[in-house]
């Protein structure tokens, strides 16, 4: 449990370290405003964790019921664009941000 918790912490850094190139390619981007509608409308999924990076730049986790996930990043003035999504979420524990005890 303690490998899952780790590989977790390092695909958020790495996705946190590769977000500002997001803005140089192609993504998919919506207004802050439309994204979390476009979401919720097309694959059921809602905001779950959200996080600031290094760069002010703001990391999203937006997941379904089914176990379907999106990571979206935006700049303070800029558009929410999609950098990552997939299939299989799972949470690590449910006691809260960081458990009681080691996992």
């Amino acid at each position: 449990m303690r490998n899952q918790t780790t590989h977790l912490l390092l695909a958020f850094s790495l996705i946190a370290m590769l977000a500002p190139r997001v803005f140089a390619q192609n993504a998919a981007c919506l207004s802050s405003h439309d994204m979390p509608a476009a979401l919720a409308r097309t694959y059921d999924e809602h905001l779950l964790a959200t996080a600031l990076t290094q760069y002010d730049m703001l990391i999203a986790l937006y997941v379904s019921a089914k176990g379907t996930w999106i990571m979206t990043v935006s700049r303070p003035d800029g558009p929410v664009c999609i950098i990552a999504s997939g299939h299989d979420f799972n949470l690590a524990h449910r006691d809260g941000l960081v458990p009681a005890t080691p996992t």
